[in-house]
């Protein structure tokens, strides 16, 4: 995985903000997100994982974990992105 599957463009979008003052704030929680989630998701391949293969559901995880960091900081994984995210976790283990 050489290219973020999510962007910082992305997570602002989701965040519904305009402006770039927290930019470097929105892009670590990001990657704090994607971490999560990919951790979570550990049937994926992260070698070959790409933003056109990322699954809808964990992206989709990743972006709720994002708004949940910035709107309440409470360094919880919300519930919803560990069920999405989940969803593609290696159980074979």
């Amino acid at each position: 995985m050489t290219e973020p599957v999510v962007t910082l463009n992305e997570a602002k979008e989701a965040l519904r903000i305009l402006h770039d003052d927290q930019d470097a704030l929105i892009q670590g929680f990001l990657d704090a997100a994607i971490e999560e989630a990919l951790c979570l998701a550990d049937g994926l391949d992260r070698e070959t994982l790409t933003a056109e293969t990322l699954p809808p559901t964990v992206r989709t995880a990743i972006l709720l974990h994002v708004i949940q960091i910035f709107d309440q900081a409470d360094g919880q994984t919300p519930p919803g992105s560990v069920a999405l995210a989940s969803r593609h976790r290696d159980w074979s283990a």
